[in-house]
Formats: C-alpha cells, structure tokens, sequence
C-alpha cells in the first residue's frame, strides 16, 4: 500500500478488485508495483498459501508502456485467456483484468483487479460529460377534456404515452364534431380557427415537427437503451481465444473443443495442449458440420460478419497444414489378385497388418511377420478384451515362443525352437527359474555384461516345457508386448502376472526380451532395479536422490544390499510400504512383483532407510539444514532444485494449512 513518503505523488494508474466489489480502489504511484504475500509488497496479501512471496509486478518503461511481470509458482491469469508463467511479461493497457488467484470450480476465492491509467479514465470522463445534453421541455397551460382522446392514448404504450404527456402535440378534432378545431400554440395559449389563419398553419407546422422529432429521437434512444438479446446460437459457435465468431473451424481430439484455424495456431507454438481443458492434444480435424453451421448463420445476420482485414489476418496466421489433419496412413505389403476365390484372403490379411501396426510394438521379427504371427482360431488377452478378426468373425490366434510352428526370425541370434530356447545356467531366488549363457543373453544384459562378476546384469530364466494346444488361448506381456500361453491358473510354474495390478509380463516365465527391461516380473526380494533408479528413488527428489547415492557409494553398498535390508526391516516391521498389507495377504518378500510396482514400494523402503541413517555420517551442508514445513508430502521439492536444497524433506508434516 502506499507509504508515507509517497503521499505526495500523483498516481498515475489504479486497480479495482473484480472479486471484492467493497475494496476501494488502489493507486499505483511508483513506476514498479509488486503484488504478492510478503508484507513489503506494495499490495501484500499475507496468508494466502496460492500467492507466491512476490507474485507479479507492474512497470512503466521509459518510453510509457505497462508491463505485467509473472514471478510466482501458479502463474498469473491475464483477460481470462492468457497465463504468464515465471519469467514471461505481457504488456498492459487501460482497462485489462489481472487474476493472480483463479480456480475454475472455485470461483469464490479469486483475487483479481482490473487495471486503469488515470490519463485514460480522465479522457473517458470528460468524453462522456461532452456527449450529455440538457434539454428543457415547454410545459403547456391547456388542459384538454376529451373523453375519446384519453381513452386511446391510455391504450399506447407507455413509452408513447410519456413523449404525450411531455412534449407539445398537435391536436385536431373530427369534422363530426360541433366544437371548433384547437390547437395548442408554442406559447401554451388556445387558438381556434377564428384566429389568424397564419398563425393556426404556423404552430401546426412547428408542433408537428417537433413531435416527429421527439418520436425519432426516443425510438432511437429506445433502440440504444435496450439491452441485446440473448443469442445463444452466437455464443455456441463463438471462439474462446478471439471471443468472435469461428473461422475456419478446426477441433481437438480427444476432448473435441473447436477454435479458430487461426487462433489455435498461435498458441499451438507454445503448448500442445488444448487452450480450453489443458488435455494433451493428439490430434487435429477440420470441424466441416460448425464451418456449414457459422456460414447459414451469417446469411441471416450478415451484421455479425467480421472485417475483412480480421479475415485476412487469421488466414495469414493459420499454420495448420493438411499433413496435420489428414496424417499419411502406413502402406500394407498385400498382394493384390484379380482372383475372386482370394478376395476373403486378402481381407484376412489386411487385418492382420491392421493388428501388427497398432496394438503390438515389439521385435521386429515376430511382429512384422503376419503369417507367423497371426492365424485362425483362440484369443488375444491384452489388457481386457479380446481381439477378433472381421472377415470370418473368428479371432486372430497369436503365435508364441512354445507354439508348434513358431520360427525365430529376430535379428539377436540364429533360429531356435520353442522348448530349446535358452539353455540352463542355474536357478534364480529360488523360483525354478534358470539363466542363459547364449549370445541373446550378452546382448540384453546391457552394457555392464552378464555373468556372475555383474550382479546388477539382467538373468533370462528358462521356460517350462510347454507346448501350445491348438487354438490355445494367450496373453500379452505388458512390457515387450510379446504373447505367451495364457497358464495364470497354474500355481505349478513361474507367475505370470503382477501379485499387486494383475497386469500380466512375461520375465518371470522365459524371460523378456526387450533391451531396456531389467526384469519386468519377479519376486519382491529378488527384482533387479538397477542403478538407473537411484535418479529419484527417494521422494522423486533428484537432491535427497543425489545424497542418498553418494552415501551408498561412501559405504560401498549396491541397490541390492539396500533392497535386502529394507526387507528385513519390512519383516520385523519397522519398515512399512504402499503395498504391504497386499504383500501380507500373499507371499509377503516372495510375492511376485513388476517393476513398476516393485519400485514404488521400493521407494518407500528406501526413505525409511535414509531417515535412519546417523547425522553424523552425512556432509555438514546436508545435516545443517532446516526441515520443510510440508516434510515429505512437498510438492515443490521435485521441481524446484533451489528449494530442494535448502530444505530437508526426510521429515514428517509439520503444517496443514
């Protein structure tokens, strides 16, 4: 607010709150004028846990211009359309609404203000004191007694009976009537038709042209005054960027909101997400129906047609080009034949090229084969339904690794057959599962090797001896999208789905074999994370992550060491995870886990563990820090490197509000 010294100076801008309509107005009389929760602001809004400590500002340059500044954490809203982030500025003019609280469901707590130059408002003013007129109204003396005449204009509407009663009218009588002719005269007296013919004709004329002026200039007082009329058709096909009407209509998939060609393209260079809803964007189709429904509508109200420059200009900016809507299709390998007995053949198989292009992206040599891959009869069981083929409405049968006429066609080594896969090694966490010594098992263990000298190298375990039954139903691993014989009801053998999501993988059965996978499937006590997941094991925090890692290296600990430790804790029950009453309710340690889930409870463990680490055996510029009043549950800590820093998050909440 304003401080003492500057009692003395002009303002040369205000603010209105439009949310607060009893908080007056604030004048701005510094040339930079910051808005936020600190109490040194020059509009501090202290407690409010949504305003950053210096939220925004604005400044007047030296050449005159505004500017707003965004320097808070949630942005700044600017004419309800436009978001500055921290860092960014727009310019400001007289009359824009600044939001520095806005929630869409929540209207009740936004703070916002609009923004006014005194130079402005002052020309404003003296615009609109320059355009009133006084105007006086000559009152007649004459009462005129006339049944007939006052029963029809009590029938005229009010707005006419008013401009009667006000103004001086002109009134003649019938011919059947026997009392002469009167006429009210400018000066309020009666005269007949005795009087000066002259002076009769000339008050008729003057009455009768100002009563045509006054009926003109109240119609069209009427016409100014009224308020417009509701046109929801307009407001449907309005544009929530430009507040016009659509040109060039394009909408967004998947939420389907339409805006202008024009319009979309400016902001698509600076988010692909949608400007309405803020869902990302995955597509873009020409909106034909609201192009056809915008046009008729201009044949009707032509006044609603914008200019043409405003025209020229949105299909200046217009970037969208027809590879955005119409994205070129892959091309399929099928034969064409003039034959008719192989026209269901060829159906068949471009359906098959239809599934291998969409649903399955592993290896190229099981997936790009069709033949092999697909043929008549069984299921697909992916996440949830079924896949059926069209031509003969029997499903495609998937082809897997212990299936009679399976071939390996993958590029990673020489053809093998569905028993003989991967040779034997040795067992795995006491699953019955052994490892390979193959050339396939070099080249997915990564760059660290395999072997017993790298315990972190991923280990493929051999599969049971299987052999698919004809129209055999089969299930998709999650991981390498890859199908194997769907056998989740048999305790007898290796699991193959996740003991907490249920989503199926493939590791634990015969190993999977996409490069990046360090074991999609396993047992809690034996999932192999690998050193990729130090990152931001603990809390999401690269910062805690980072110090963490540093302390395993001090102490010459792997990721395994500290997975088995935090287990044993776990076990006695010191330690506690997302998952542990689903662990419980299983096999506890030995519950078959995939990574994903692993590594969430994984994450938790490993904060109890850093908790308990001794002070003393952490740098000085780690234990001198203070605790953050959010502790663990900080939202800021993961994206805000300098707050990481600067304040310890292996705490507990210490403030709720």
């Amino acid at each position: 607010m304003d401080k003492d010294g500057d009692a003395h100076i002009e303002a040369w801008a205000q603010l209105i709150s439009v949310t607060d309509l009893d908080t007056s107005f604030i004048p701005i009389k510094k040339n930079k004028f910051v808005i936020g929760r600190n109490s040194d602001c020059d509009l501090p809004h202290p407690g409010n846990n949504l305003i950053s400590g210096r939220h925004c500002y604005i400044e007047r340059d030296d050449q005159g211009k505004v500017w707003l500044y965004d320097s808070s954490t949630n942005g700044t809203l600017l004419n309800h359309c436009i978001k500055l982030c921290k860092g960014e500025r727009r310019e400001l003019h007289h009359g824009d609404e600044i939001h520095i609280v806005h929630k869409k469901n929540a209207t009740h707590g936004d703070i916002g203000y609009m923004f006014q130059e005194m130079e402005a408002l002052r020309a404003e003013t003296s615009s609109d004191t320059d355009d009133t007129q006084e105007y006086t109204v000559p009152q007649a003396d004459l009462t005129i007694e006339d049944d007939a005449l006052n029963e029809g204009s009590s029938l005229l509407p009010l707005w006419k009976r008013k401009s009667m009663e006000i103004f001086p009218i002109s009134c003649k009588k019938s011919k059947s009537d026997s009392l002469p002719d009167v006429t009210i005269s400018t000066t309020g007296k009666p005269r007949t038709a005795e009087d000066n013919p002259k002076d009769v004709a000339r008050d008729k004329s003057e009455m009768t042209d100002k009563t045509d002026d006054t009926l003109g200039a109240d119609s069209e007082r009427k016409s100014l005054g009224a308020e417009p009329e509701e046109d929801a058709i307009a407001e449907s096909l309005m544009c929530i960027i430009c507040q016009e009407l659509l040109h060039d209509c394009i909408s967004l998939q998947p939420c389907m909101h339409s805006f202008c060609g024009g319009c979309y393209s400016e902001w698509m260079e600076r988010s692909n997400e949608c400007p309405s809803c803020r869902v990302k964007v995955e597509r873009i189709n020409k909106n034909h129906i609201v192009n056809n429904l915008v046009e008729a509508y201009l044949k009707v109200k032509p006044e609603r047609m914008r200019p043409e420059e405003d025209i020229q200009a949105l299909d200046t900016k217009n970037k969208i080009t027809r590879e955005m809507l119409y994205p070129a299709k892959k091309e399929t390998d099928a034969d064409d034949e003039d034959s008719e007995e192989n026209c269901d053949e060829d159906e068949t198989d471009d359906q098959g090229d239809h599934f291998s292009q969409g649903p399955f992206n592993g290896p190229v040599g099981l997936l790009n084969n069709t033949n092999n891959f697909f043929n008549q009869g069984g299921m697909v069981f992916g996440i949830g339904t079924p896949f059926f083929g069209t031509a003969i409405n029997r499903a495609a049968q998937p082809v897997c690794r212990q299936c009679p006429n399976f071939v390996d066609t993958s590029s990673l080594g020489q053809p093998v057959g569905a028993s003989t896969a991967i040779p034997t090694r040795g067992a795995v966490g006491g699953m019955g599962l052994a490892a390979s010594t193959s050339t396939l098992t070099a080249a997915l263990s990564g760059p660290s090797g395999s072997g017993s000298d790298n315990p972190g190298a991923k280990i493929l375990p051999t599969a049971p001896n299987f052999t698919c039954a004809p129209n055999g139903n089969h299930v998709l691993c999650l991981c390498c999208m890859q199908p194997m014989p769907d056998r989740r009801k048999n305790n007898q053998i290796p699991p193959q789905q996740c003991g907490i999501c249920y989503r199926a993988y493939c590791h634990a059965y015969w190993g999977c074999r996409k490069l990046e996978c360090n074991g999609c499937l396993g047992k809690f006590k034996d999932m192999n994370f690998g050193e990729k997941c130090l990152a931001s094991l603990i809390l999401n925090n690269a910062y805690e992550s980072e110090i963490f890692k540093n302390y395993m290296e001090t102490k010459g600990l792997s990721v395994n060491d500290v997975l088995a430790a935090c287990l044993a804790k776990m076990v006695l029950g010191e330690y506690v995870c997302t998952n542990q009453a689903v662990l419980s309710a299983n096999d506890g340690i030995n519950t078959p886990v995939c990574y994903e889930c692993g590594l969430r409870n994984f994450r938790d463990l490993a904060y109890n563990y850093m908790r308990d680490i001794p002070l003393g055996e952490l740098p000085a510029e780690v234990k001198n820090r203070t605790n953050c009043y959010w502790g663990r549950h900080c939202h800021t800590q993961r994206n805000k490197p300098n707050h990481a820093r600067r304040f310890n998050h292996i705490c507990e909440q210490t403030r709720t509000s």
